[in-house]
């Protein structure tokens, strides 16, 4: 499980849609993107680790956080 489709297909794509309660639309898009919300990660951990599996953190999109440079305000993102 290596990829948000391959975790999709393992653990059941209704079956995800079910016990998080979303759309096919948003299981699509986190295939799309392969990444999931980090919202779903304790989810589609509990689903996994009942396979005996586990999943990459790695393909689910942490909030980073900030640099001290970033927090003093010394980087600032381009608006190009």
């Amino acid at each position: 499980m290596d990829t948000a489709k391959t975790i999709v297909i393992e653990l059941g794509r209704d079956r995800i849609q079910q016990d998080l309660g979303v759309k096919p639309s948003a299981v699509a898009m986190a295939i799309h993107n392969d990444r999931f919300p980090a919202a779903w990660f304790d989810v589609l951990e509990e689903l996994a680790r009942d396979k005996g599996r586990s999943l990459p953190r790695s393909l689910f999109n942490w909030k980073r956080a900030q640099t001290s440079s970033e927090q003093r305000g010394l980087c600032h993102a381009s608006s190009d």
